[in-house]
């Protein structure tokens, strides 16, 4: 007669921890060590993945800060600006400083004042020294998007592009004031300017219209988001004229 082998079957041991993290209880194997439950972790990782992300497109932005600058809807004029080259007398530390900070930021003075190149120095310093998506636009052409996502069938690259200016995480809108002001447009600026102050967004605004001239054209609702920050008065002579 044959013997007979009896088995056992070996069953391994689990223990139940707390997440540090979300606080829920998991299950640990006899060799695993982790501190955070599989949720918490693959939300770390997408986090970590985004960080890695943000840096490299920094580092891009810093080895190739032309090519990048005009990829935006910059004038070819206006794409070599920066802070170095603006030959006035207005002081630009306060400016300088106030771009890394959280704050909505207004600059507005006489036309030729040297704003849009005050605006294009501010966003070449901040898209190679800091993280974030950056979008540029002039008064003309963000509006003519808005009309013809609003009104006109049009291709995915303006979807996508009126998608970037309310997402991005900074925003640099130049020579606001100067557009036909009508129901729609009053409209979409407050949508735009509303939404993005809600999501503490920053904007960077260039105008020929003062504050109160501001409140005036738009309202004191919408001129308030749109001077909720710092506001910096632009003097001086007319820079075109000094840089023919």
């Amino acid at each position: 007669m044959a013997k007979q082998v009896s088995t056992t079957t070996s069953v391994k041991s689990y223990r139940s921890t707390e997440c540090k993290v979300c606080y829920c209880k998991f299950a640990l194997g006899p060799t695993d060590e982790s501190d955070i439950c599989s949720a918490c972790w693959q939300l770390k990782e997408s986090v970590r993945i985004a960080a890695e992300h943000r840096a490299k497109k920094l580092s891009n932005r810093q080895n190739s800060t032309q090519k990048w600058l005009e990829k935006m809807d910059i004038p070819k004029r206006f794409l070599d600006c920066s802070f170095e080259n603006y030959e006035t007398n207005v002081s630009i530390g306060n400016i300088k400083d106030s771009i890394s900070d959280g704050e909505n930021i207004l600059m507005y003075g006489t036309a030729g004042s040297g704003k849009t190149h005050l605006s294009v120095a501010m966003l070449r310093l901040a898209g190679t020294t800091l993280e974030g998506e950056f979008e540029w636009v002039s008064t003309p052409n963000l509006i003519s998007c808005l009309r013809k996502t609003a009104f006109e069938s049009c291709d995915v690259a303006i979807l996508n592009e009126v998608d970037s200016i309310y997402r991005c995480d900074f925003l640099f809108i130049d020579d606001i004031g100067t557009e036909k002001l009508s129901d729609f447009v009053l409209q979409e600026w407050y949508r735009l300017i509303d939404t993005r102050y809600g999501n503490m967004q920053k904007t960077v605004f260039t105008s020929n219209l003062s504050p109160t001239d501001l409140a005036n054209q738009y309202g004191a609702r919408l001129a308030s988001r749109i001077c909720s920050g710092k506001s910096f008065e632009i003097k001086g002579s007319d820079y075109r004229a000094q840089n023919k």
